[in-house]
Parts: C-alpha cells; sequence; structure tokens
C-alpha cells in the first residue's frame, strides 16, 4: 500500500503514509474489539460455542496480526523518507 502512495505523497509533499497507517491500525484494533466482544456474548446462533469460541478467538488473534503488520510497515514512514532517490 505504502508504495502505491509514495509518489504521490513526494508530488504534494504531504505525509499521507503515517496517518494512513495509524488509521488502518486503528480499523484493525477495532475488528479485534468486535471479535473479543463476540467471545464474550452467549451463542446466539444453532452452531456449538467452541466452534463460535475458535472463530472469535481467530477473529482476535488475526486483527492483532494485522495491527503489528501495519504498525511495523507504518513506522518505516519515521525513518525513511519514501522520497529519497
Amino acid at each position: 500500500m505504502n508504495y502505491v502512495l509514495v509518489p504521490w505523497q513526494c508530488a504534494h509533499q504531504v505525509p499521507v503514509v503515517l496517518p494512513l497507517a495509524l488509521t488502518l491500525t486503528l480499523l484493525s484494533l477495532v475488528g479485534g474489539a468486535l471479535s473479543w466482544r463476540a467471545r464474550r456474548l452467549d451463542g446466539a446462533s444453532g452452531r456449538k460455542q467452541s466452534t463460535e469460541r475458535f472463530i472469535a478467538d481467530l477473529g482476535m488473534g488475526t486483527a492483532l496480526l494485522f495491527a503489528l503488520v501495519i504498525i511495523m510497515q507504518g513506522s518505516a514512514a519515521l525513518i525513511v523518507d519514501g522520497c529519497l532517490r
């Protein structure tokens, strides 16, 4: 994602990579919070509770993993200027 935004960022001199990374991290963590909330609720559907718990745990883990990857990718914008060539 960041590679697509760098030419526009360099042409307009507006930093967009870091704010976008923070926004996407927050969005990922909101998804994890929704999975955590679903895990805490009793099963409302006809499925087994263990299946629902597994899916909620998978959602929380995936959200945290994506948030970590987005943070690591966005932190590069703090160190390296994409306009250097």
